[in-house]
């Protein structure tokens, strides 16, 4: 089973990753300057198959029994198998997307991030499940004190190597755009601690299917195809790892497994569904 796990996670790692890679909306940065960026539909569909992913990530972690069975590591790391790095990952890309959507694209992905900014963001979520009831001003004063403790200071540029950062500053000085990164931060981070829970806002299947999905894709071919043909291939990509999801949720007896996978495919769903809102959003645009 863990075999089916791990490649389950593979699938929507690669998915979210193609997501991230529809980048169809274009944002005035000044005059006769723009960028393009994903969709509010297409940066909610990535970020709904990087929960999944966690969640299968858990799932993983509960087989593995890795927090009972290795004495080097602190039970406290990872409690109740919430694994930090992917939930920190998924906190690093909302924010990522929320940051080109205001025209601010100096931000990496996570995978191309430098080790410190993944530490401060695995730090930023252990934090908030150690103290739930925390603010975005709160995360924020957690944030300033660990980079002070590791001597960064304020400056006017952010700059690794002279450990300056212009956000270190009381939250009330932030710039609204600031402020708002912790916000979303939390809102991110918590969803993994908390039940998932259908906002109760989506329109039914028939509004938003296809006519088709496509079965068969290379990669190769990528490059070649249009945007909404590229939002067919991913729509079928993820139909068919809620099946493989499904199917481990049958089979899985535990509470935790039951919990976890269910998660996971609920969350896979919502990616489908949001992906499918990116047809709508083309449709109604003309």
């Amino acid at each position: 089973m863990t075999e089916q796990i791990t490649n389950i996670r593979q699938q929507l790692d690669q998915l979210a990753r193609m997501t991230q890679t529809l980048k169809e909306v274009k944002v005035e940065k000044g005059p006769g300057i723009h960028i393009m960026v994903m969709s509010d539909e297409v940066a909610d569909c990535a970020k709904s198959l990087l929960y999944s992913k966690a969640h299968m990530g858990k799932f993983l972690g509960i087989l593995k029994q890795e927090i009972v069975k290795n004495p080097a590591s602190d039970p406290k790391d990872e409690p109740n198998n919430i694994y930090f790095p992917d939930v920190a990952r998924a906190c690093h890309e909302a924010n990522k997307s929320y940051c080109e959507s205001i025209g601010d694209t100096s931000q990496v992905s996570w995978d191309d991030a430098q080790d410190w900014q993944k530490e401060s963001a695995i730090a930023g979520v252990k934090f908030l499940f150690e103290n739930p009831e925390t603010t975005p001003e709160g995360q924020h004063a957690a944030w300033s004190k660990d980079k002070i403790a590791d001597g960064w200071s304020y400056g006017e540029v952010k700059d690794a190597e002279a450990k300056t950062h212009p956000c270190l500053v009381p939250y009330d000085q932030l710039p609204e755009a600031q402020r708002e990164k912790d916000v979303i931060f939390q809102r991110t981070a918590r969803s993994f601690f908390t039940p998932y829970a259908n906002e109760g806002t989506r329109k039914t299947v028939a509004d938003i299917e296809p006519t088709s999905d496509k079965t068969e894709f290379k990669e190769e071919d990528w490059g070649s195809i249009s945007h909404i043909e590229r939002i067919d291939v991913i729509r079928s990509g993820i139909g068919a790892v809620c099946k493989d999801i499904l199917a481990l949720k049958e089979e899985e007896t535990t509470l935790a497994g039951k919990i976890h996978t269910t998660s996971s495919y609920n969350h896979a769903c919502e990616a489908r569904f949001a992906i499918g809102f990116e047809l709508e959003r083309i449709r109604n645009n003309g």
